[in-house]
């Protein structure tokens, strides 16, 4: 058996037993990764429990063969090295009943996680179809902010100008029967306009939905993919993670509501992350087209193109443009520029000025909003969301940078302009938040509370007279974006190591 003269033999002998193990003779990863993780426990036991002059820093292989193995103990102090050989029978035995032993109690822990994830995630999906589809405890009908685009699309096919703002509202008058504001989206928006826009009202609201439920299933897959492809590659930890944080983002209020609504803001986010996703694998050209059909809603893309342009993806911003001018080209040729991208920009201002619209509106969402509520008027906050990505862009490398857009998208929900519905697709950050709490209970407990903030229904506070209390949602985005820079930020040589990978 093992001995080393300079570190008490008993637990030296145990790390390096089950530094062998996982090193050399069990090739299954559950075998490797559950010795190594004994091994890397008792090594810390073994430092400790040593003199301060002689402790093992490490433990490596010289020599393999059938019958034994030769290993050397680095350490410091006077003793410096020490060789060891030891009987591969005896490691076998030692590692074999170790990891016997383990699997046979973690055997019960390991199926009442999985029962639990899986009840988690059928939750998701019935919440999803009561709330999202079929309504429950909503009033009104399913989808109905879609007829904006319904009927901006029939316009465009009678070569009408959805941004002329009588007719516009004349003909949603003949579709809804109900009075209507301008059309807010800009001549980009002419693809998703036009799908809607063919067959019966009913159609198009089922449309809106099919689009709906491929953006969360999408936004599902970018989830689990990153749980593949980053720091966290492949562990089973990171697989019930990540169907966890996809149960959120299907499950949700604020998803059921954007579905229900027949908005637009899961579709976009769907392109901004299969955008990100290809940025991150180098595929810039693919990439800047998913980023131009995103551009439909411009305060969703607006801070992811700034954020390659600092980065200096230029093929990948160019791709961007050239595909935001083609998608809207229609719209272009049929009324000029003029009658097109000038006039939407007329509308939109006369937009903003409308009550559902205006900063201190329960719905809209964002600093700005906050201090509206506070009756406290500010102007845009764009310059200081603009210098927010910029500190966030300086400090990247810290980061995973497949996560880093749902902190671009947080700055943007914060600083450029949105409503409350439109925070639905950064669940995402879930995963790499979940991860980073594993073993800190009190991080999952803040956690857990600034989601019950953020998803706490409004209405609630609206029936108590307590309308100020629904923009501690912001003060709980703000609490989520500083705890995943705290928590998710990476050490120096994972860093290089994430940055080597990119």
């Amino acid at each position: 058996m093992a001995g080393i003269d300079h570190v008490d033999q008993s637990r030296t002998e145990q790390v390096i037993l089950f530094r062998g193990a996982g090193m050399g003779l069990h090739r299954r990863p559950e075998f490797a990764g559950f010795l190594l993780k004994a091994y890397e426990t008792l090594q810390f036991k073994a430092n400790e429990t040593a003199s301060s002059a002689h402790k093992i820093n490490a433990v490596r292989v010289d020599q393999a063969g059938l019958l034994s193995l030769e290993m050397t103990g680095g350490g410091t102090g006077a003793a410096g090295h020490a060789k060891t050989r030891f009987s591969i029978l005896s490691l076998l035995l030692y590692g074999t009943s170790h990891w016997f032993s383990s699997m046979c109690m973690m055997k019960h822990k390991y199926y009442n996680n999985h029962f639990i994830i899986l009840t988690f995630s059928i939750l998701s999906v019935m919440f999803l179809i009561m709330f999202g589809y079929y309504g429950v405890g909503r009033s009104g009908h399913f989808a109905f902010d879609m007829p904006y685009l319904q009927v901006a699309g029939e316009m465009w096919r009678n070569l009408a100008n959805p941004y002329d703002v009588e007719s516009f509202k004349e003909n949603m008058k003949l579709v809804t029967g109900l009075d209507s504001g301008n059309y807010a989206y800009p001549p980009n928006s002419f693809p998703i306009a036009l799908a809607l826009s063919f067959g019966s009202s009913d159609t198009a609201r089922w449309i809106s939905g099919a689009m709906n439920l491929a953006a969360i299933g999408f936004l599902t897959l970018f989830i689990h993919w990153g749980a593949a492809a980053g720091e966290y590659i492949r562990t089973s930890h990171a697989r019930a993670t990540a169907v966890i944080a996809s149960a959120l983002v299907i499950g949700n209020p604020l998803t059921a509501h954007v579905v229900w609504m027949g908005q637009t803001t899961l579709i976009s986010a769907a392109f901004i992350y299969g955008c990100w996703m290809l940025a991150n694998r180098r595929l810039d050209l693919l990439a800047g087209i998913l980023l131009g059909i995103s551009a439909f809603k411009p305060q969703l893309a607006i801070l992811v193109g700034l954020w390659f342009m600092m980065d200096r993806r230029w093929v990948l911003v160019a791709a961007a443009a050239v595909t935001t001018i083609v998608v809207s080209g229609w719209p272009i040729v049929a009324q000029g520029v003029d009658g097109s991208w000038l006039a939407w920009m007329r509308t939109l201002s006369q937009y903003q000025n409308t009550v559902h619209n205006l900063p201190s509106f329960k719905h809209v969402f964002g600093v700005r909003s906050v201090l509206a509520t506070a009756g406290i008027s500010a102007p845009s906050f764009m310059v200081p969301g603009i210098i927010a990505l910029i500190a966030l862009y300086r400090f990247r490398r810290h980061y995973e940078e497949i996560w880093l857009i749902n902190a671009i998208l947080i700055i943007s929900f914060l600083f450029v302009y949105s409503h409350d519905y439109d925070l639905a697709p950064v669940a995402v950050i879930a995963f790499p938040l979940l991860m980073a709490a594993q073993g800190r209970p009190r991080v999952l407990m803040l956690l857990c509370f600034l989601a019950f903030v953020i998803f706490f229904p409004q209405r609630i506070w609206e029936r108590f007279d307590l309308d100020m209390m629904a923009r501690t949602r912001e003060l709980a985005l703000m609490g989520v974006l500083a705890t995943y820079l705290k928590i998710c930020r990476i050490t120096w040589p994972a860093a290089s190591k994430a940055a080597v990978a990119v």
